[in-house]
């Protein structure tokens, strides 16, 4: 007797891992920039990234931006940008070069020196996390063949079907204008683009993901070269393509702002000051449809007595994206300087670790926070970085287990509570990727019992008493019974069985 089985392509988590590594660049201030005579505030950001798997590693290449705030030598302030490249391996067993990556990345900790007054040094720790996943086949015995009079216990499991990865990127950018009656922008000193409340949905070999951008634009305008700053929330969409994409189907997505900018586009005398700001938005993962397979579990013949070789096969049977909002209120306190006004508060999550153990999942980690304000009394232009501990705790599906988590950062607001403290109150987004597990105990094949039919088995009607956790299809087997005369002798519905049972025949035995 031969089992006939099926090749299924599934889905497979190959591993996760994470690395910190540190950035550092020396820069020369731009002969069109003026003499650098303190810092203000340096922020930093992955403005590309790229991953790319061989045997047993992932090898990470990107870009870090890194933006500073100045005053110069010979008043007021400027800004300038700095380029810094990084490259790193990451060491996963398991990983070939036709693994798919999704990658996320975040800054920490930027900190500037002034070497000279045309030389600074810039250094950061940048945090990236890479989620490795492939496919492996699955062969699920489905059949038998060569055997008559065989019956066969069958049972069910989903099985997550690999339908491969995908990748596409979308150029977005906005205009700004500047206020009716307001000055006219002299220098841009500073901007940030923070993506917000994104939402992912799938049509027939679509890909649909909106949500809202913030725009934050810091510049210097008006005879006395005020700070002035720009702001906006603007809604946006984009679609990508994958062939077999249901709206049913199961997806796991990253994504990452690359290579953003900003500049002016009108500051003619007499007309609104107009900016332009924009990104690349850039989209990679993975998708699977869940399909359910009916696999042998069991079975036995009537006219030879048959033991089943087993094996087990652990499946990935589904993908989710679970969010969980929380609010948080935190206080800020200025080290050494007093605060006359807040100039803006902006915020992002670094180092988020995600654990978890039966149903339930902790998420640790950390709140970033910069402050630009200026000085009281002398209205001095200032920065400040916090960083807050966060921790978070939830439930999970039943059977669920967590591969990765992100935080998105909305709703940010601030009040000046002294000149020493601020008053922050924030939502974050958490974005746990799960997966759901099955598993089947399946017949691999069948070969005749040597042992041959039990010894005190008898034609006439036996009483059974089961043992604990035994099925009908157990008993069945056991003592080459049809399941079908057994419930109907017994009455049994379902797979529970009574405290005593009997077994087809022609007289009484007790067992």
């Amino acid at each position: 007797m031969e089992i006939l089985k099926r090749a299924i392509e599934s889905y497979r988590e190959i591993g996760n891992e994470c690395v910190s590594i540190k950035v550092e660049n020396d820069c020369i201030v731009p002969d069109v920039k003026p003499d650098v005579a303190e810092i203000v505030l340096a922020t930093s950001s992955i403005t590309e990234i790229n991953a790319r798997p061989y045997t047993d590693r992932v090898v990470l290449s990107g870009q870090v931006a890194y933006r500073v705030i100045y005053g110069s030598e010979e008043g007021g302030y400027d800004s300038m940008c700095v380029p810094a490249d990084f490259t790193t391996t990451i060491w996963v067993q398991g990983a070939t070069s036709d693994s798919t990556c999704l990658v996320k990345g975040a800054t920490a900790g930027t900190e500037c020196r002034i070497i000279n007054s045309r030389k600074v040094n810039i250094k950061t720790s940048v945090e990236l996390c890479v989620e490795i996943i492939g496919s492996e086949t699955l062969n699920v015995s489905t059949k038998t063949q060569g055997q008559e009079e065989m019956e066969l216990a069958t049972e069910s499991v989903d099985v997550l079907e690999h339908g491969g990865n995908f990748h596409f990127t979308r150029d977005l950018a906005w205009t700004m204008e500047v206020p009716q009656g307001g000055d006219i922008i002299q220098k841009i000193l500073f901007f940030d683009i923070s993506p917000r409340a994104l939402e992912t949905s799938l049509d027939y070999d679509r890909i649909m993901v909106s949500g809202v951008m913030e725009l934050w634009v810091l510049y210097s305008g008006g005879e006395d070269s005020q700070l002035q700053v720009l702001t906006k929330q603007v809604a946006f969409d984009a679609q990508g393509d994958k062939r077999g994409i249901t709206p049913g189907s199961n997806i796991r997505i990253s994504t990452s702002l690359r290579s953003p900018y900003v500049q002016i586009l009108n500051d003619q005398d007499g007309e609104p000051t107009v900016v332009e700001i924009g990104v690349s938005l850039s989209f990679d993962g993975v998708v699977g449809e869940v399909e359910k397979i009916e696999y042998i579990r069991d079975g036995y013949s009537r006219r030879q007595p048959l033991v089943a070789r087993r094996s087990d096969i652990d499946c990935i049977s589904g993908l989710w994206l679970t969010k969980e909002k929380m609010v948080f209120t935190e206080e800020l306190v200025m080290p050494d300087s007093q605060i006359g006004e807040v100039i803006g508060v902006w915020a992002h999550t670094d180092n988020l670790a995600v654990t978890s153990v039966d149903d339930e999942f902790s998420i640790t980690g950390n709140g970033i926070f910069k402050v630009l304000y200026t000085e009281q009394g002398t209205k001095t232009l200032m920065g400040s970085c916090f960083t807050v501990p966060i921790s978070v705790t939830g439930e999970l599906p039943g059977g669920s287990q967590i591969c990765n988590v992100s935080g998105i950062v909305s709703n940010l607001s601030w009040n000046l509570q002294s000149p020493l403290r601020i008053g922050v109150k924030y939502e974050v987004t958490f974005e746990l990727s799960s997966c759901t597990r099955g598993n089947m105990c399946q017949v691999e094949s069948f070969e005749p019992n040597p042992a041959g039919y039990p010894n005190n088995f008898s034609c006439g009607m036996l009483v059974y008493y089961p043992q604990r956790g035994e099925t009908p299809w157990d008993v069945a087997s056991k003592y080459m019974v049809s399941v079908n005369e057994l419930r109907e002798l017994n009455g049994i519905d379902g797979e529970s069985l009574p405290d005593r049972i009997f077994l087809p025949g022609r007289s009484s035995a007790t067992m």
